[in-house]
């Protein structure tokens, strides 16, 4: 599922739109999803992750998914 948001920057002297691209995943796994979400990352500006099922000590697995993303934990 993907969301695209178009964001227009009125302080500079003539109006950009930028778009950006929302994209939420339900992995099923870590294991099972990895390959499909290297190919998201390839496609989206922001990724939601959902049911990676990773303990609290192996979240940082997600870290290696892609050079170009950070991975954040919700409380």
């Amino acid at each position: 599922m993907g969301l695209q948001v178009n964001v227009v920057d009125y302080d500079t002297p003539y109006s950009m739109a930028t778009c950006l691209n929302f994209v939420t995943y339900n992995m099923f796994g870590y294991n099972q999803g990895f390959y499909y979400l290297q190919q998201l990352c390839s496609s989206a500006d922001v990724l939601f992750v959902q049911e990676h099922w990773l303990p609290p000590c192996g979240l940082s697995r997600l870290q290696n998914v892609s050079d170009d993303f950070v991975s954040a934990r919700l409380p």
